[in-house]
């Protein structure tokens, strides 16, 4: 527990010795960091999902084929 507390002491030194310029920039440079990780991390959720549920597509192409097998059918008899 000691470490932590004289991590964060060290860190908050580091902070205190900052111009607003160089804090902004962490700052901002954190949350940017942090966001796109949040995004990526959504992003990859729905990626998963979509897989799971077995793709956009997949109950589309199951209407799709047995219209397909009826054409052709319909076309052989001709």
């Amino acid at each position: 527990m000691s470490d932590r507390n004289d991590g964060e002491k060290f860190q908050l030194q580091i902070v205190k010795h900052m111009s607003p310029p160089e804090l902004r920039n962490v700052l901002r440079n954190f949350f940017l960091h942090r966001q796109a990780l949040l995004m990526r991390q959504q992003r990859q959720e729905q990626v998963e999902q979509h897989h799971s549920s077995g793709g956009r597509n997949s109950a589309a192409r199951n209407q799709e084929a047995p219209k397909k097998n009826q054409d052709e059918k319909a076309q052989d008899k001709q």
